[in-house]
Formats: C-alpha cells, sequence, structure tokens
C-alpha cells in the first residue's frame, strides 16, 4: 500500500469535489419530495451522532450516496467509483478533525436544502465547499497540523 501522500490528496479531492459537485447538481432535477425528506432525515442524524466518527462517516457516506443515486449519472458514478478506495484513504483523516463539531453537519444540511430547493448551482457549489473543507483538513492531518481551523481557505 502506497503511503499517504499530501500531493495526492490534493488530486483526489478535486476530482472528488468536480464529481459530487456534478452528481449534487444533477440530483436536484431528479428530486422527489421523498428523496428530499430522506436527505433531511440523514442531516438530522448525522447532527444527533455528531460525537461518534465512525457513526458520522456511515451517514455521511449514506449521504453521499443518496445524492449518487439521485443524480442517475452513470459515468459520474463509474468515475466516482474508479477513485472511491483513494478518497476512503484520507476521509478519516478529515472526520477525525471534526469529530464534536457541526460544521459537516452544516455543510450536508446545505446541500440538502439546495436539492429541496432545485437550486442546482448552489448545490453543486455547497457539495464542492464540502468536499474542498474535507480537503483541507486531510492536509491538515497529513502535515500534522494543530486545530481544525488553521491554515483553512
Amino acid at each position: 500500500v502506497a503511503p499517504l501522500d499530501l500531493a495526492d490528496a490534493r488530486r483526489v479531492y478535486d476530482v472528488r469535489a468536480r464529481l459530487e459537485g456534478l452528481l449534487a447538481r444533477d440530483a436536484c432535477e431528479r428530486a422527489t419530495p421523498d428523496d428530499v425528506a430522506r436527505l433531511a432525515r440523514l442531516v438530522t442524524l448525522m447532527d444527533a451522532v455528531r460525537d461518534h466518527e465512525d457513526e458520522v462517516l456511515r451517514i455521511g457516506a449514506q449521504f453521499h450516496g443518496e445524492i449518487e443515486a439521485l443524480a442517475d449519472n452513470r459515468w459520474g458514478s463509474a468515475l466516482l467509483r474508479q477513485i472511491r478506495g483513494h478518497v476512503d484513504r484520507y476521509r478519516a483523516l478529515a472526520a477525525r478533525r471534526r469529530v464534536g463539531t457541526t460544521d459537516h453537519v452544516d455543510e450536508h444540511r446545505a446541500v440538502a436544502d439546495a436539492v429541496a430547493s432545485r437550486d442546482a448551482a448552489a448545490a453543486e457549489a455547497a457539495m464542492r465547499a464540502h468536499i474542498e473543507r474535507s480537503a483541507a483538513l486531510a492536509e491538515q492531518s497529513l502535515r500534522g497540523a494543530g486545530s481544525a481551523t488553521d491554515d483553512l481557505p
């Protein structure tokens, strides 16, 4: 297994942000009221377990899976699957820095709210911002940085 690498993390997160932003945009066009309610329930559940890293990761992955399913973009999904293993290597680094905070909940809520309002541009922007924040936190972990707010954009 290759060691974790800052340059790789940046590339992986850049690709992920672009792909998942596209999927969030596409999800806006297809989401039903039931879909919107499912996303909202996941955000509420994530808020309730925000102090439990494993649960936050599990529910976050479920939220992203829901967005991907709603998007119904087979090419986007296929490309995301190709990088998922690389993403997972870095995801836990960011998640550890979020434990006990509400920023990940707020970021998922922004995506869910944009999907609910059918604002495709806002959904894409919110998803990209969420993943870019995760990238910054993963980079801090790789560098051995101090607090979760040091050097954030």
